[in-house]
């Protein structure tokens, strides 16, 4: 039996990135802008980690798939993968630890933030016609990604080809 579960958008998004520089290290440094300046979603602030919100989006949107589907697996491994190369990228561009800490404990409350969220991923879900109700259109747009090689595809495994 599926037990399909759906996840506050933030928590995926704020549980990967903590993730991903959970074994950074902590330096006491204050960030820079604000989480709309971080991402992008607004002018000025400090570095844009847009490519953060670029590859968490997929990211969420496998799991959702995969959550809804039995026929699709999540991929761990990619996640892994995908987690270690953003720690590089962000500590390379000079972001503690205790920066992105604050920056995503701020993402709830940031209401621009989550706008652009929602609306990515109410487009997503509307692309693919995804219905809780019918696990088959989960099953379909996962199997589509995976076809395409997409950045949602890389983080499914069709378990009817693995098995």
């Amino acid at each position: 039996m599926m037990h399909a579960r759906r996840l506050p958008p933030a928590w995926a998004v704020t549980s990967a990135a903590t993730l991903a520089l959970a074994a950074c290290g902590q330096v006491g440094i204050a960030p820079q802008g604000t989480p709309s300046d971080i991402f992008g979603t607004t002018a000025g602030g400090g570095p844009s980690l847009n490519y953060i919100y670029d590859e968490i989006v997929p990211l969420s949107a496998a799991g959702y798939i995969s959550d809804n589907c039995d026929d699709i697996a999540f991929s761990q491994i990619e996640e892994e993968r995908m987690l270690r190369a953003l720690k590089e990228r962000v500590l390379d561009d000079g972001i503690t630890p205790n920066q992105m800490d604050a920056i995503f404990r701020g993402l709830d409350g940031n209401q621009e933030f989550q706008r652009r969220l929602a609306a990515d991923q109410t487009a997503y879900i509307r692309r693919w016609r995804l219905d809780e109700e019918d696990p088959e259109t989960f099953c379909a747009a996962g199997k589509a990604e995976l076809a395409a090689g997409s950045r949602v595809g890389r983080f499914l495994i069709d378990r009817e080809r693995e098995g």
